[in-house]
C-alpha cells in the first residue's frame, strides 16, 4: 500500500494512555485492510505480505499498534491470551522519561501476563530492524526470543487444533501407526511424543528454538560433551530456517502475524 497525507476529518476512537489519537479515515481504512487480510488469511487464504508506505512520521507504527488492538479485542477467545494494547496501561509521559518515550515509540512487542487458561488463537511477532542496523539475521535472533517465551503455550494451542482436524491421525499414518485414536496415543505415553512431533507440523518448537542458541545457556555437561565431539560444523542460515520453521507451525487455525 503507498499512503500520503490524511483526511482532515478526525475520527476519535477510544485511545490507549501515552498514544495519541488515532484520527483521520485514511489511517482506519489501513487497519480495515489489514484486518481483512488477517481474516482471508485466517479463513484458509493464502499467506500474503503487505508493504505500508508513508513518509516518515505519518503514524506507520501507530498503524500497527492500532492493528494489534483490534486482533486483540475481535480475534481472541476467552479467555484472551494476548493483553488489549501493545503498551499496556502506563503512561510513558507521566514520568517525563524522555528516552523511554522514545522506545515506546517503536515498540511492537506486547508484555504478555499468562491468564490462566488462556492459549494464542495466533502469534504475534514484533521485529524492529532499525535498533540492530537493519541486519536482518541479528534482529531475527534477537526476536526469536518471543518465540521462546510463547512457544510452550504455541505447542499447547497446536494440541487443542491437531484433534478437531484430525492431524493427529494423518500424522501418524504417516509413519505407518495404526493407532491414532486420542485414547490410545494417551496409552502410548510419551514415548509416541517423538513421533508426533516429527509428523505433526508445530510440535518440537521449543526444541528448535534450543538447537538455535535461542533457549539460553547450554548446561555444562553439555558444553563439555560438545567440546570433546568431533562433528561437522554447518553453518546455519537463520533468516531462511525461521522462515522454514515459521511455515510449519503457522496454519489458518493457528496464524502468525509478523509486524516489521
Amino acid at each position: 500500500m503507498r499512503l500520503s497525507g490524511d483526511d482532515p476529518a478526525a475520527r476519535h476512537d477510544a485511545t490507549p494512555p501515552g498514544e495519541p489519537a488515532f484520527v483521520g479515515p485514511a489511517r482506519h481504512a489501513v487497519v480495515d485492510g489489514l484486518v481483512d487480510a488477517y481474516l482471508r488469511l485466517r479463513s484458509g487464504g493464502p499467506s500474503c505480505w503487505l508493504v505500508l508506505e508513508a513518509p516518515s512520521g505519518w503514524g506507520k507504527t501507530r498503524v500497527l499498534r492500532e492493528f494489534y488492538r483490534r486482533l486483540a479485542a475481535e480475534q481472541q477467545s476467552a479467555p484472551p491470551y494476548w493483553p488489549p494494547d501493545i503498551l499496556g496501561d502506563g503512561d510513558a509521559t507521566t514520568a517525563g522519561d524522555v528516552a523511554n518515550v522514545g522506545a515506546r515509540r517503536k515498540q511492537l512487542v506486547p508484555q504478555v501476563t499468562h491468564v490462566p487458561g488462556s492459549l494464542p488463537d495466533y502469534m504475534w511477532w514484533g521485529i524492529s530492524c532499525s535498533r540492530r542496523g537493519g541486519v536482518a539475521s541479528a534482529a531475527t535472533r534477537h526476536d526469536l526470543g518471543q518465540f521462546q517465551a510463547h512457544s510452550e503455550y504455541l505447542e499447547d494451542a497446536w494440541r487443542e487444533l491437531a484433534p478437531a482436524r484430525g492431524r493427529w491421525a494423518g500424522g501418524l499414518r504417516d509413519l505407518g501407526v495404526t493407532a491414532a485414536d486420542e485414547a490410545a496415543m494417551e496409552a502410548a505415553g510419551t514415548a509416541i511424543e517423538s513421533v508426533i512431533g516429527a509428523a505433526i507440523p508445530g510440535l518440537g518448537l521449543v526444541r528448535w528454538l534450543g538447537e538455535r542458541g535461542v533457549a539460553g545457556v547450554r548446561a555444562a555437561a553439555e558444553r563439555r560433551e560438545r567440546l570433546a565431539s568431533s562433528e561437522r560444523l554447518e553453518v546455519v542460515d537463520l533468516v531462511e530456517e525461521a522462515a522454514s520453521m515459521i511455515g510449519r507451525v503457522a496454519v489458518p487455525e493457528l496464524p502468525v502475524v509478523i509486524a516489521v
